[in-house]
């Protein structure tokens, strides 16, 4: 970042940036590496004594770029451009960033047997890009009830700012041990409820978690022992 552009982290640019809520930065790899996030426990007139720098947004709350990607070699074929099937492979990757962010990827499905299975997809290919070539892939439209998944990526060429390619999916929840859609939303706030009382395991302690209702979950409980 050019020197121009810092901001010397003081009470005064604090304050400025609490107030201008609105501003939203990307941030790019290198840059992540020194910037500070806001913590859900940290409360606003903390930040300058935590050296907060950046307040992170939720991924299903930005319409906006997900990640880039430079075009490889092996994903080419003899027309010089990339391959079909590579289309999709770049946006499966990047959505898995999204999944991760959702505990609905990977982690989830190895740690809680709950996890997404597409059911329809539906892909254009609107320009083609070569090997070399630097694309972003944007989140364009997402949606979601109890069960399913539904969203939109797009592909940009990033030096001619084409678009190459969409994909839109639609995904189930699925427990994995049963092999069956389930309600999502419900089985992620009981896990989460579960994971936070193993790890803290006290009344008090709910006040500092993302959800707020835990607390008085705790409280219920005592009151019905009575």
């Amino acid at each position: 970042m050019e020197e121009d552009c810092k901001i010397t982290l003081n009470k005064a640019t604090t304050e400025s940036l609490i107030r201008n809520a609105s501003v939203l930065e990307y941030i790019d790899t290198s840059e992540a590496e020194t910037m500070i996030l806001a913590h859900s426990s940290l409360k606003p007139e903390e930040y300058q004594a935590n050296r907060v720098t950046h307040m992170e947004i939720h991924p299903s709350l930005i319409l906006s770029i997900m990640a880039n990607q430079i075009i490889k070699k092996e994903w080419t074929d003899y027309n010089n451009h990339m391959n079909m099937a590579y289309y999709v492979l770049v946006f499966d990757q990047i959505w898995e960033i999204m999944l991760e962010k959702f505990k609905m990827g990977e982690n989830s499905a190895k740690t809680n047997k709950m996890s997404t299975m597409v059911v329809e997809t539906h892909t254009t290919y609107n320009n083609e890009v070569k090997e070399g070539n630097e694309v972003e892939i944007n989140l364009t439209f997402f949606d979601h009830d109890k069960k399913r998944l539904h969203f939109k990526m797009e592909m940009i060429e990033k030096s001619s700012r084409k678009l190459s390619a969409t994909l839109e999916m639609l995904s189930l929840y699925i427990d994995l041990n049963k092999r069956k859609v389930v309600l999502s939303i419900k089985l992620l706030e009981e896990i989460e409820k579960k994971e936070a009382l193993e790890k803290y395991g006290s009344e008090g302690s709910g006040k500092n978690l993302p959800f707020s209702s835990l607390s008085e979950d705790l409280k219920k409980k005592e009151e019905e022992k009575e």
